[in-house]
């Protein structure tokens, strides 16, 4: 006669919310990601951070209003370069 342990094993089972690949740990299944996407995901975030946080660099500073007439020159023009 077959013991009762012998019947199917079930088991919450969800998908990935990066991948949608199958999540099996209650870990992942609660959080809703794998652990190796969880791993990208905070990458991503720390790169956009510090991204954002990155002051933007400037090669050259123009003035807004650059010129008599109030059109703007271009950067040969007020170097005197252009020829």
């Amino acid at each position: 006669m077959a013991d009762i342990d012998d019947g199917p094993t079930v088991r919450l089972v969800a998908h990935c919310r990066r991948c949608r690949g199958w999540l099996l740990s209650p870990r992942s299944v609660a959080q809703g990601i794998g652990p190796t996407c969880a791993m990208r995901e905070r990458a991503e975030q720390r790169a956009a951070e510090a991204a954002a946080a990155a002051p933007t660099l400037v090669l050259f500073e123009l003035p807004a209003d650059n010129s008599e007439d109030g059109q703007p020159r271009d950067l040969l023009d007020l170097l005197d370069l252009a020829s």
